[in-house]
């Protein structure tokens, strides 16, 4: 039913197919008095009451709002101010349930009142709440992580951040604009200029690869140095949820790994440190394996035996010892491997 300054009560028929029979709940209501003209029947049946029983009641004994509440916001629908409102209505067993309304003027006899299509929503609502609290869940797990983590949809636009993101864009004096919720990643790292430039398209490729399918996952570790140290981190790719449609939306996360790299460093300068002891001793030194294979010698090795680092490589304790020390040597073998020394 359209707003109209039209009186439709001379055609009972017309006023039958847009009011009486129609399927959606609907109300006509005097906006003076408040008093509920008419309803139809789906209006009857939504609500619990029967024609004689809906009809003898105000608007605001099954709306929650106050009567001056309720006469401004007819007013407003009176005077095409307004015409969509959010109410809670009480049905005639007192549930009470969230409904949706577009309302306008109509004039009936003569007399401009108000009608009222009435829209349950409270299912609706149920719904927005829950999937409102799986989000506020979502964020708060996002946000308990120290990792910085965003989501990105299938164009690159970042749909979400969460806290160690934030706080790192921050502390490091980035602009927060160019690395939020709107802002395309994809298009702000090709844009980047500098050493980091080809790290950035690495990393790029790497996000592409995945919104189109072609990869499962992408990682890449990269320094990203801060003016008062040298810092690590690791950038990884994976699916959002789990769809077999492509493109489709991923996580990225970045992972501070400066702790495992200068970690790495020091046993790289210490194996160093023991290869050079190991060249430079003056005993003969080899490191067999468990089958007795030689997987390291020094240079005092080769000396006594005359053969090359190489060589002594092909072969096993057996190649270099008499034969009669075969089985001593196989004894004294297992008893190292035993004890593990």
């Amino acid at each position: 039913m359209e707003n109209t300054d039209e009186d439709i009560s001379g055609n009972k028929a017309i006023y039958r197919a847009l009011f009486k029979d129609n399927k959606g709940v609907m109300l006509l209501i005097d906006p003076g008095t408040l008093d509920i003209i008419d309803a139809n029947n789906a209006a009857c049946k939504y609500y619990g009451w029967t024609f004689e029983e809906i009809t003898s009641k105000k608007i605001y004994q099954i709306n929650d709002l106050s009567e001056e509440e309720l006469k401004k916001a007819l007013d407003k629908s009176k005077n095409k101010v307004k015409n969509h409102f959010l109410f809670n209505h009480q049905l005639a067993s007192g549930e009470k349930r969230d409904v949706e309304v577009y309302s306008g003027p109509v004039s009936v006899a003569g007399k401009i009142l108000i009608y009222s299509i009435v829209s349950d929503i409270t299912d609706k609502n149920i719904s927005d709440k829950r999937i409102e609290e799986l989000n506020d869940l979502n964020k708060t797990i996002l946000d308990s992580l120290d990792s910085n983590i965003c989501v990105l949809d299938e164009k690159g636009n970042i749909l979400i951040t969460n806290k160690a993101w934030d706080d790192f864009a921050i502390n490091n004096s980035a602009d927060i604009e160019k690395v939020s919720a709107g802002t395309n990643y994809i298009e702000i790292s090709k844009a980047s200029k500098g050493e980091d430039r080809e790290t950035a398209l690495k990393f790029v490729k790497g996000i592409e690869d995945v919104i189109a399918g072609s990869i499962d996952s992408f990682e890449l570790e990269y320094p990203c140095n801060s003016p008062d140290e040298e810092r690590w981190f690791v950038g990884k790719v994976h699916p959002f949820g789990i769809t077999n449609s492509f493109p489709r939306k991923v996580v990225i996360s970045h992972i501070n790994i400066t702790d495992r790299k200068r970690i790495e460093k020091e046993i790289q300068k210490s194996e160093i440190k023991f290869r050079r002891y190991i060249d430079n001793a003056p005993e003969g030194i080899f490191v067999a394996n468990e089958k007795g294979s030689y997987v390291e010698v020094n240079k005092t090795a080769c000396q006594m035996t005359g053969y090359s680092e190489e060589e002594l490589l092909e072969m096993n304790i057996f190649d270099i010892t008499p034969v009669s020390d075969h089985e001593y040597l196989i004894d004294k073998f297992n008893e190292v491997k035993k004890e593990g020394q």
